[in-house]
């Protein structure tokens, strides 16, 4: 928690936030400035806090995430419920020794399943000089956002037993059995960050037979894969991006796809 912290009045007329929806707008500047913060920018805000402070209902609260983590502008793990407001290092740099400190503190308190740890302590090491001793290496954790698909990288396990999400295994298979799909050709931090948390959700996930048969089933839904009509519009041929966004993994799950004929 924090008692201040700096908001820029550029914030209103920045593109990123301009075009968002007003919900992702008010949800963004609720938290930059909501008590939960920290002085490093991450937190834990189960949806609980969210609806209590802004008189919202849940599905609400998860729609505004889902914006605001296709935007850039905050990610945030749905199963520890940690929350990473992606440039707030940047906006509110640690001034001095103490003020590192506690941002190493902080950082430090964040759990290994959270999906965008990784990401954070390669994104923040140079703001701050974490200490490696007791965090996360983030030299070799995850492919850097320039990289290409060719050039994805293993990431090291974030615990004792639990295996790695080979995201290049990953993209080969999507590649391979949606081949109309878009090409993933630069894996980005908001992409891995997407694929890592849909791994860490279960342990059934955590295999590339799981992997597989997911993307065979979603190759055999004609809606999903351009063989529908769609009133005179363009058929819809999924990606990866859309796949992991969780709302849209859940209903492809759920078989929500298999009769749609719009």
């Amino acid at each position: 928690m924090r008692d201040y912290g700096k908001v820029y009045s550029t914030f209103w007329t920045s593109q990123t936030i301009r075009s968002m929806s007003e919900d992702s707008r008010n949800l963004a500047m609720y938290l930059l400035t909501c008590p939960h913060n920290t002085i490093a920018g991450v937190f834990r805000l189960p949806d609980g806090y969210v609806c209590d402070d802004l008189q919202w209902e849940s599905e609400r609260v998860s729609k505004g995430f889902a914006e605001l983590f296709e935007k850039g502008f905050a990610s945030r793990c749905e199963t520890t419920k940690w929350v990473w407001v992606n440039k707030h290092l940047e906006w509110n740099p640690p001034e001095n020794p103490n003020q590192r400190k506690s941002v190493e503190k902080v950082a430090s308190s964040i759990p290994d399943p959270c999906a965008w740890k990784a990401d954070f302590m390669r994104e923040c090491w140079g703001l701050v000089c974490i200490e490696q001793k007791a965090l996360i290496n983030p030299s070799a954790t995850v492919p850097k956002p320039e990289a290409v698909t060719e050039a994805v990288t293993e990431e090291k396990p974030l615990a004792i037993g639990k295996p790695n999400c080979p995201h290049q295994e990953i993209i080969n298979l999507y590649h391979e059995i949606l081949p109309a799909s878009p090409r993933i050709k630069d894996w980005t931090t908001a992409r891995a960050t997407s694929l890592r948390a849909r791994w860490n959700e279960g342990t059934d996930r955590q295999t590339l037979d799981y992997w597989k048969s997911f993307f065979e089933y979603v190759s055999g839904i004609p809606f999903l894969t351009g063989k529908v009509a769609t009133n005179g519009r363009r058929p819809f041929i999924v990606s990866l991006d859309w796949l992991l966004k969780p709302e849209n993994f859940a209903k492809v799950r759920e078989g929500r796809y298999e009769d749609n004929q719009a």
